[in-house]
C-alpha cells in the first residue's frame, strides 16, 4: 500500500506484484528480473540500472515487455485530473519492447510498439525539445488513430528532425518514403517526402510514382 505516500494511488484496489534483484553503491544501482504485474492491466519485465546517482543520474532499462491496457491508462489519467489524447485513446492496449535510457536533460529509445492499431519500429532521442529519430511501420490504421474516414492503412519509414512545443511552435523536418497509403479509397504506392513541416505549413517535395499517376511537387 503506497498510498501514504502517494494519496492519488488510493484508487487503485488491485493488487500489484513487485519483484527485483537490486545491487549497487551510494552511486550506481543496478536492477534485475524487474517483474512488476497488476490485474487492472499493466505488466513490466525488464532490467535496468542508474549511475551518476551522487551528482548526475543516469538511467538504462532493457524492457522485454511493457504493457499497458487502454483502461490502465485511462484509470492513471483521471487520477491525475488529466484528458487523454485522443490519439493516444485510439491506440487501445500498448506493448512496448526495446531500450530506454536518459538523464535529466536527454532521453533515447529504440525498439517496437505494437497497438490495436498497429505496429512501429522507433529509434528517437530528445534532448532539451530537439527531436531526432525515425519510424518505420508496414502496416498502421490511420483511419482509426486519427478518426478521419478517408483514411486507411500507412507503411512507411520517416526520418525526422525537430523541436518539439514545450512553450514554443512546433517544426519538424521529416525525409523518407511512404510504400503504401490507403486515401479515399484508393491505394497509392511509392510516395516519397522532404520537407519541413511548421505549424499549419509544409515546405519541401512530394513525390508520387504510383499506377494511378506521376507527381512531383515543390515549394510550399
Amino acid at each position: 500500500d503506497i498510498a501514504f505516500v502517494l494519496p492519488q494511488a488510493k484508487e487503485f484496489q488491485s493488487p500489484v506484484q513487485l519483484t527485483a534483484h537490486a545491487t549497487g553503491t551510494h552511486d550506481r544501482l543496478v536492477l534485475h528480473n524487474i517483474n512488476l504485474d497488476s490485474d487492472d492491466g499493466l505488466h513490466i519485465r525488464a532490467n535496468g540500472q542508474v549511475h551518476g546517482m551522487a551528482h548526475s543520474p543516469e538511467w538504462f532499462a532493457d524492457i522485454s515487455q511493457f504493457e499497458v491496457s487502454h483502461a490502465m491508462l485511462d484509470k492513471v489519467a483521471r487520477q491525475a485530473h488529466l484528458q487523454l489524447p485522443p490519439q493516444l485513446e485510439h491506440l487501445g492496449d500498448i506493448n512496448y519492447t526495446g531500450d530506454i535510457g536518459g538523464s535529466a536533460r536527454d532521453y533515447a529509445v529504440k525498439g517496437h510498439l505494437t497497438s490495436d492499431v498497429g505496429q512501429v519500429d522507433l529509434v528517437a532521442a530528445l534532448k532539451d525539445n530537439h527531436l531526432t529519430g525515425r519510424v518505420a511501420t508496414d502496416g498502421f490504421d490511420l483511419r482509426r488513430l486519427l478518426d478521419e474516414e478517408r483514411l486507411g492503412e500507412i507503411a512507411t519509414s520517416i526520418d525526422l528532425d525537430g523541436r518539439l512545443p514545450f512553450g514554443k511552435d512546433m517544426s519538424l523536418y521529416a525525409k523518407g518514403n511512404i510504400d503504401r497509403l490507403d486515401f479515399n479509397g484508393h491505394t497509392y504506392n511509392n510516395i516519397s517526402i522532404d520537407g519541413f513541416y511548421d505549424q499549419a505549413s509544409f515546405d519541401g517535395a512530394v513525390g508520387i510514382d504510383d499506377p494511378y499517376g506521376k507527381v512531383e511537387l515543390n515549394g510550399q
